[in-house]
């Protein structure tokens, strides 16, 4: 889903341009919308992202900091 054409519909329009609008889009649905809607999270813990990040980026560890500071606050 992270290609540029993958989102483009037959018209032509294209609702995520960018890469960023597309990892925006993947990570709400495995970690927000879809766990709204079904109560599970769509991730399975591979690490395949975290192993690939060229940035180094830990998107379980970032997640699981949101959702300590989510309980925090509450």
């Amino acid at each position: 889903c992270q290609p540029g054409l993958f989102t483009r519909h037959a018209s032509g329009h294209n609702p995520r341009d960018t890469q960023a609008k597309r990892y925006r889009q993947r990570i709400s649905h495995k970690f927000s919308y879809y766990p709204e809607r079904f109560g599970e999270v769509l991730c399975t813990g591979c690490g395949r992202c975290t192993r690939g990040c060229p940035v180094g980026m830990d998107i379980g560890a970032i997640a699981q900091r949101i959702s300590e500071l989510q309980a925090h606050q509450a």
